[in-house]
């Protein structure tokens, strides 16, 4: 300092240091000092990303700090143009697949401070269900055996038939008790940052009419045993109509 003192206060304004007051040994001072230290004026500004972090992520939030003021901020994206933000920002229309991000800050004197190289992945797409079984023909039974795949790993599985409430799986099951009749199942699967898939089909239960089997052989049996007994009934008349007729000519 170009005055020598004890005892003073530091004040900091604009990031600039001032030296206030003191004792210089002998007398109390009224003196204020700028103060500048060696090479104060050509050290850059501290940028630090705090997200994206290195992971997937479907949306992407640019999020950073900055030490001390600046004239400008800005960030490149896999090494395009940088883009001026003076604040947080969405990183829209990112494409499927792995990014870098990098961000600078210049400050009032010409520094540039560059932060680090922050890399992520972004997914977009949904994931791809396939339903194996049932398929769109008919069946004869009540219970048909839901099977499928998944082309990632998912955070949740769920179905829904006949547009029910979806109830959550843990995978291939039984769908059990099904009514005669046209259905509809749709299975759905949500990736790890979101994305939902589904696929849809269509099948048709129609169960073998035992039972309407049962009834008509037991009225066909109701009508044969009917129709011999009346025949049975009609040949013992006829018998008798004879013997009578027999015994009148005697």
């Amino acid at each position: 300092m170009p005055t020598p003192r004890a005892y003073l206060s530091l004040v900091v304004i604009s990031d600039i240091l001032y030296a206030v007051g003191g004792f210089d040994g002998t007398k109390w001072l009224g003196t204020n000092e700028q103060f500048k230290p060696v090479g104060y004026g050509k050290i850059p500004p501290t940028i630090e990303i705090v997200f994206p972090e290195n992971r997937t992520y479907r949306e992407v939030l640019l999020h950073f700090t900055v030490n001390r003021g600046t004239s400008w901020i800005g960030y490149s994206l896999d090494g395009k143009a940088n883009v001026t933000v003076s604040a947080q920002v969405q990183l829209a229309n990112l494409s499927q697949g792995a990014h870098w991000v990098r961000m600078y800050a210049n400050d009032s004197a010409g520094n540039m401070g560059a932060s680090d190289t922050r890399h992520f992945s972004v997914d977009v797409q949904s994931p791809f269900v396939d339903i194996l079984q049932p398929q769109n023909i008919s069946y004869g039974t009540t219970e048909v055996q839901l099977t499928f795949t998944v082309d990632e790993n998912t955070t949740s599985l769920a179905y829904s038939l006949d547009g029910k409430p979806t109830e959550l799986i843990a995978g291939n099951l039984t769908l059990a008790a099904l009514s005669n009749g046209a259905h509809s199942l749709t299975v759905y699967a949500t990736d790890e940052v979101g994305n939902l898939g589904e696929q849809t089909v269509y099948f048709e239960v129609a169960q073998f009419p035992f039972l309407l089997l049962v009834a008509a052989i037991v009225i066909v049996i109701i009508i044969s045993s009917s129709g011999f007994i009346i025949f049975k009934r009609s040949k013992e008349l006829s018998a008798k109509k004879v013997a009578l007729d027999s015994s009148k000519q005697e």
